[in-house]
C-alpha cells in the first residue's frame, strides 16, 4: 500500500505526476479488490472480487531518516486502518514494525493491525568468503553449509524484534527476507555451455 510515500519526499513526484497516496486512494483500492459490485474492477474485466485478506503498512519506513518518524507512522497507521476497514472489516493489516519501531507502534496502532512486519537482509559477503564474487559456484559444499546456516540469523532478527516488545505477545510478519549476493545477472549461472 502507497502509505503517504512513508513521508520522504523524493518519493511524492516521479516523473510529473504526484505519487503520494492518503488513506482515501487506500480504500479505494481496497474496494476495488474486495468489494463484490466494484465497477471499476468490473471494468476492467473482473467481475469477481479478488478477495485480498493482507495489506501492509509502510514499507522500510524506519530506514530513512527523510520519512515519517515512528509517532507518525503510528498515527497513520490508525488513519490508513480505519478507513481501509470501512471498507473491508475483514482484512489483516500489518504496520510496519522494525529498526526498534515495534513498541510504540504496537501501543498507539496495536488494535488496529494483525501483525509487525521488519525485514532480514542476509548479506554473508563479507564475512563468508565463499559466497564473494563467484566461488559459490566452485564449492557448492562450502556455499551449502553457509545457507544451512543462514535461519540463525533470522531467528536472531527475530528474537530482537520479540524482545524490542517489551514482554508483550504480538504476531510478527518477516515481509521480506533474502540473500544478498554481490554481482549482477547472476542467474545466468545457468546458460549452457560450449558443447563438445
Amino acid at each position: 500500500m502507497n502509505f503517504e510515500s512513508d513521508g520522504r519526499e523524493q518519493y511524492r513526484v516521479a516523473k510529473d505526476s504526484v505519487r503520494i497516496a492518503d488513506a482515501k486512494e487506500a480504500a479505494d483500492w481496497v474496494a476495488y479488490c474486495n468489494a463484490p459490485h466494484n465497477a471499476e474492477r468490473r471494468g476492467h474485466g473482473r467481475s469477481e472480487p479478488l478477495r485480498v485478506k493482507y495489506w501492509q503498512l509502510g514499507n522500510e519506513t524506519s530506514y530513512d531518516k527523510r520519512g515519517f518518524d515512528p509517532e507518525t507512522a503510528a498515527k497513520k497507521t490508525v488513519e490508513f486502518a480505519k478507513a481501509m476497514r470501512q471498507v473491508d472489516p475483514a482484512i489483516q493489516l500489518i504496520a510496519w514494525g522494525d529498526s526498534g519501531w515495534a513498541h510504540r507502534m504496537l501501543e498507539v496502532a496495536g488494535e488496529y493491525v494483525g501483525f509487525l512486519a521488519f525485514h532480514n537482509m542476509f548479506n554473508p559477503d563479507a564475512k563468508e568468503p565463499v559466497l564473494r564474487g563467484e566461488l559459490y559456484r566452485r564449492d557448492p559444499a562450502a556455499t551449502w553449509e553457509v545457507l544451512m546456516k543462514a535461519w540463525e540469523i533470522s531467528d536472531a532478527k527475530i528474537r530482537r524484534t520479540r524482545e524490542s516488545l517489551g514482554g508483550r505477545s504480538f504476531p510478527l510478519a518477516m515481509t521480506e527476507c533474502h540473500f544478498t549476493i554481490p554481482g549482477r545477472h547472476r542467474a545466468m549461472c545457468c546458460r549452457p555451455g560450449p558443447r563438445a
